[in-house]
């Protein structure tokens, strides 16, 4: 419950209290183009919120969806699927995946949606000409596991990040920007729900890996 109030009191009220800043005070140095364009990416942000929390609720009170899938083939559509917004911001994607399938039992919808939400965090916070890193392959300290791989050399999580990464609330999500941090919680709960680990390597201006290790399922094709 004190999570959930310190999430509407500060995260939502954030955007919302930009929007109606920018609604009505006249005197910004604004034009009505520009003025519309933030109003538009304020509700955006707390559409994209409003719209994890409530993943994240039901993913705490459902079973996921699990199914045989090849990891590098769900990798690959789904930078398929953001490598426009990467261009759109002057980055370029990187995909090395095995050619061997690696066939892993996980619920496809919410997997996309977590190598969307990591790969379009690099491209959020990541400067033009930099270059985001995707990989799957074995896990050489595990054989019985994948990895998947998304590194980036923008500036690294920010202090209030590195000691929990993956905390729901009340953390800044880089620098400029506050968040509630639900995008990498919600990472972390379904790969621990899929029997995966997450880690993340970072630091101050040297970028940030996060390394998802999954058991693999049955025997490769």
């Amino acid at each position: 419950r004190r999570e959930m109030l310190e999430f509407l009191s500060h995260d939502m009220r954030s955007p919302q209290s930009s929007i109606l800043l920018l609604a009505r005070e006249r005197r910004l140095p604004y034009d009505d183009s520009e003025r519309l364009r933030l109003i538009a990416g304020e509700a955006e942000r707390t559409l994209a919120l409003a719209d994890t929390f409530v993943q994240l609720a039901r993913l705490d009170s459902i079973d996921l969806d699990l199914a045989m899938l090849d990891l590098g083939d769900l990798v690959s559509e789904a930078v398929d699927r953001i490598r426009p917004w990467a261009g759109q911001h002057g980055l370029q994607i990187q995909v090395e995946i095995q050619a061997r399938p690696v066939i892993i039992a996980a619920d496809r919808a919410l997997l996309e949606r977590v190598v969307e939400n990591l790969v379009g965090n690099a491209i959020k916070y990541c400067p033009a000409d930099s270059t985001i890193a995707v990989a799957v392959g074995p896990d050489p300290s595990k054989p019985e596991h994948c990895l998947l791989t998304i590194a980036d050399d923008g500036p690294g999580l920010p202090d209030s990040r590195r000691a929990d990464p993956f905390a729901r609330f009340g953390a800044s999500e880089g620098a400029g920007r506050s968040g509630a941090g639900l995008g990498l919680a919600f990472v972390a709960d379904v790969v621990e729900k899929t029997g995966g680990t997450i880690a993340v390597e970072t630091a101050p201006g040297e970028g940030t890996a996060f390394r998802l290790s999954f058991p693999k399922a049955g025997t490769e094709l």
